[in-house]
């Protein structure tokens, strides 16, 4: 038989497991909107990144956007690094996923390699870099990716 501290027991065990499960819901939910609003701020920083790129002409505003042999020319070795990355893990990212991956990973090299050296803005040459990485054609896949304008 159950007593009355044994109910009371198994109430607040029932009441406790309740309330995590409410807390984890709303931690879940507010999470969710802080990345939907991250996803905002990184595309904000990608539109910026293209049309610095365009302006410094390193990149052709296109669809998608085309590096052009000046913006190869500044990524100099860095170049093949982005194809061989963008091969392996990028080809899947949106574009600002690329752009976020992009700063993780090759983020000191970038503003080490080309921004310093070209006075270029760090948006720039991130967007540069990203234009560079999807000109390798994915196994399987068909490229809409061009060689950019010469």
């Amino acid at each position: 038989m159950i007593t009355i501290t044994d109910a009371g027991t198994i109430g607040s065990l029932a009441l406790s497991a309740i309330s995590l499960m409410v807390a984890f819901y709303t931690l879940m939910y507010k999470s969710a909107k802080l990345e939907a609003r991250m996803e905002i701020i990184w595309s904000a920083f990608v539109s910026g990144g293209q049309l610095a790129a365009a302006r410094t002409q390193g990149a052709v505003m296109n669809s998608p956007m085309l590096i052009t042999n000046e913006g190869r020319a500044w990524l100099g070795s860095l170049y093949a690094d982005l194809q061989a990355w963008y091969a392996k893990v990028g080809y899947r990212l949106s574009e600002a996923r690329l752009a976020e991956e992009l700063i993780r990973q090759f983020g000191e090299e970038i503003k080490i390699n080309v921004c310093v050296p070209f006075g270029l803005p760090f948006d720039a040459a991130v967007a540069i870099a990203a234009a560079a990485a999807r000109e390798i054609k994915i196994p399987g896949e068909i490229s809409i990716y061009g060689r950019g304008r010469e």
